[in-house]
């Protein structure tokens, strides 16, 4: 979205001074407050600032681990695994 003098939302934005971080301002606040001024940006940040954050590894999300007494048998006709312990 265009305004009235040609600049967009974020170059509005983006031209406006930095807030101090030790300003005690809260980020969702900060957007619920100004939500007026830039309609479109407040609804993209409290999109991706209300997605979960998680402390868990990406590494460990995305691997599987089998501890080193199983063995893994791979049969060819069908699709299951079976492991042995």
């Amino acid at each position: 979205m265009i305004s009235n003098n040609g600049k967009s939302q974020l170059d509005v934005y983006m031209e406006e001074g930095c807030i101090a971080i030790d300003a005690g301002i809260n980020t969702l606040e900060y957007w619920k407050l100004n939500k007026h001024r830039f309609p479109q940006l407040a609804i993209m940040a409290c999109d991706i600032l209300s997605i979960p954050i998680t402390t868990v590894a990406s590494e460990s999300s995305f691997s599987i681990h089998v501890p080193e007494t199983e063995e893994i048998h791979f049969s060819k006709q069908d699709s299951n695994i079976i492991i042995d312990e």
